[in-house]
């Protein structure tokens, strides 16, 4: 998603969103229908860490919908059973998703929506996946969980080659060019700069900034 998610960007699908939504369906069920085939009752678990609205204002359905159709579908015809989290920290945006995810967990869709950051629920996902393929879509508007978490999650965590884990993550280049314009300012923020710290593991990315490299 990218920067500045306002009303404008939720009003219809951009070419964007098409690209994503086209890898999403692509990808995402085929995963859980190889995967859960040889899991724990069929079993398959999917966080989206930074789920938007859900659904656009002109009615087609945003990634989070879209992902539910999925999970539905592959539970109607009883190929897989799908645990699905959404997640959101904006207050606005969080209240939508929840009404999408609820239309769907009351047609039986296994799916819960978490009003915060994706960091308060990726412990007990995790551990709910436990035996199961987890495929974790990350798609922040700025930046996302910090390069210690996600590679602790796939060296420790979720390192047995089975069950798998997938993770389809989205680098915002220009989140860090944003951000690396602190280095060397008289106005930069440290704060700012220790985010980014944490996103990519370490403050060395501060030197080429300074020099402009």
């Amino acid at each position: 998603m990218p920067r500045g998610a306002d009303d404008r960007f939720w009003q219809e699908q951009g070419l964007p969103s098409v690209f994503k939504h086209t890898l999403l369906d692509k990808y995402v069920p085929q995963f859980a229908g190889m995967t859960g085939s040889r899991s724990t009752a069929r079993k398959v678990v999917f966080l989206d860490g930074y789920a938007g609205r859900g659904r656009y204002g002109d009615g087609q359905p945003a990634s989070a919908e879209l992902v539910l159709r999925m999970a539905q579908n592959q539970g109607n015809k009883g190929t897989v059973a799908w645990t699905c989290f959404f997640v959101e920290v904006d207050d606005d945006d969080a209240a939508l998703l929840a009404a999408v995810v609820d239309e769907y967990a009351r047609q039986g869709v296994r799916a819960t929506a978490h009003h915060g950051s994706v960091l308060e629920v990726l412990d007990d996902v995790v551990r709910i996946a436990l035996g199961c393929p987890l495929f974790m879509f990350l798609d922040p508007c700025g930046l996302g969980i910090p390069y210690d978490r996600l590679t602790a999650l796939l060296r420790q965590e979720r390192r047995a080659q089975w069950p798998p884990t997938e993770v389809l993550l989205n680098f915002s280049l220009e989140a860090v060019r944003r951000i690396a314009g602190h280095v060397g300012s008289e106005r930069g923020s440290e704060a700012t700069r220790a985010r980014l710290d944490q996103t990519l593991g370490g403050n060395w990315w501060r030197a080429s900034s300074a020099t402009g490299e």
